[in-house]
């Protein structure tokens, strides 16, 4: 049994200043690690896949300190060691952290723990046969292993469901000293490679894209420490402020890059289709504004955005019609089976979804009429949106596990009842 939290009704009103992008403090964390030089990360608070990437680069012998303001300081350079290593819950540490190390010859071992041991893994295993990596299972725990191939380097990952393998080898491939070529048949998410490789390019190293589905770090590329580097806010952890505020109420969003590579940022997209209004100001700050009416409803591709999707179920929730959003399929290998979840969670508070195929079918409600208690199923994402969906509710709502949203965003409770104001 999980800790409890209840939301009552109402509606957002006031300032938030977004959290720092776990995916971009994630990447800036492993990429100093092993940059020569000293960098000083600029970060406004770390979640618990953070702390857990920290933890596990200084386990490999990086000097990482803790300094005034909140920054930290890394001493980045080759790591020492890569044994007894700890993924915490993070899927990208796991599918990332033993390509770092085993690209420099080290042989070690990583845990899951929590909601990561239940989460399908074959892309990981199948992309370490590719770039023949040796690797063994034991309960929770991947060893890994690399016997260094002759060179050419030249890769080809098989077809992914998820792109956090790609990011691994490719943020791992200057590290061989010698041209890559990495080759993948489909690159799903395609944003968060993006990322990757303009966070590499900070460091940097330039990759460079030859062809679609090809890249190439070439030779004699190192990474180089950054100097100060801050972050910009997670337009994830914004997609829910955004999505409920559709229904009225007003909310400005501090610390989101407009021109963002973040898949998540979307979320606009959706925004326009449902014909709700926002508005950029000259400072950087985006405005939502709900008047009071139902959006429209709207079809939506979410496959290479899956993480947005419970917010664009929340979207069309209480929208005028029937609202269609694809990528459900990508949903089944996360921290719950979120599609399932999803159906659940909202169907408790009076919404109307259901699955069809790769679909969330969403028919929009004039009211959502449930309540009570529901679950979060240990998932972040999914405790983060039934908070914010109960808040739209006729009678609120209480989250048993509302301790999942410290995986990325520990404030959330304190973010959204501080700007809930009574309907």
């Amino acid at each position: 049994m999980g800790k409890c939290i209840t939301i009552q009704p109402g509606m957002l009103n006031g300032t938030l200043r977004v959290p720092d992008s776990k995916s971009e403090q994630l990447r800036a964390v492993l990429l100093a690690s092993v940059a020569s030089g000293v960098t000083y990360l600029d970060f406004s608070g770390l979640c618990a896949d953070t702390l857990a990437v920290v933890k596990a680069v200084a386990r490999c012998g990086v000097d990482v300190r803790s300094k005034p303001g909140g920054k930290m300081e890394i001493r980045g350079g080759r790591w020492r060691c890569a044994g007894g290593l700890s993924a915490g819950e993070s899927g990208f540490a796991l599918r990332t952290i033993p390509f770092l190390a085993g690209f420099q010859g080290l042989t070690g071992s990583i845990r899951k723990e929590g909601s990561l041991v239940g989460r399908p893994q074959r892309g990981l295993r199948e992309s370490m046969d590719a770039v023949r990596m040796l690797h063994s299972t034991e309960g929770d725990t991947l060893k890994f292993g690399y016997v260094l191939p002759k060179p050419p380097y030249s890769f080809t990952l098989p077809p992914l469901e998820s792109s956090q393998p790609l990011s691994g080898v490719l943020m791992a491939a200057p590290l061989l000293g010698r041209e890559v070529r990495v080759g993948v048949e489909k690159v799903p998410s395609g944003g968060y490679v993006e990322m990757t490789v303009a966070m590499m390019a900070s460091f940097g190293v330039e990759v460079q894209r030859r062809e679609r589905n090809i890249f190439v770090v070439p030779s004699g590329a190192t990474y180089r420490a950054h100097g100060d580097m801050a972050v910009h806010g997670d337009w994830s952890a914004a997609a829910v402020f955004i999505a409920a505020t559709a229904y009225g109420g007003c909310v400005r969003l501090v610390n989101l890059q407009r021109d963002s590579l973040q898949p998540d940022s979307l979320i606009l997209q959706a925004l326009e289709r449902a014909g709700v209004c926002y508005s950029w100001d000259a400072g950087g700050v985006l405005t939502i504004s709900g008047n009071g009416a139902r959006p429209r409803s709207f079809v939506f591709d979410a496959g290479d955005c899956p993480d947005l999707i419970p917010a664009l179920v929340l979207l069309a929730s209480k929208a005028d019609g029937v609202s269609r959003i694809g990528g459900a399929q990508r949903l089944r290998g996360k921290e719950s089976d979120r599609a399932v979840a999803l159906v659940k969670g909202f169907t408790k508070l009076g919404g109307r979804v259901r699955l069809e195929g790769g679909e969330l079918v969403v028919e929009g409600v004039n009211s959502l009429r449930g309540g009570g208690e529901v679950s979060a199923y240990g998932d972040h994402r999914i405790a983060m949106v039934l908070g914010a969906a109960g808040m739209l509710s006729d009678r609120g709502v209480r989250i048993e596990g509302c301790e999942a949203v410290e995986k990325s965003y520990p404030d959330f409770w304190k973010d959204l009842q501080a700007l809930v104001r009574k309907g």
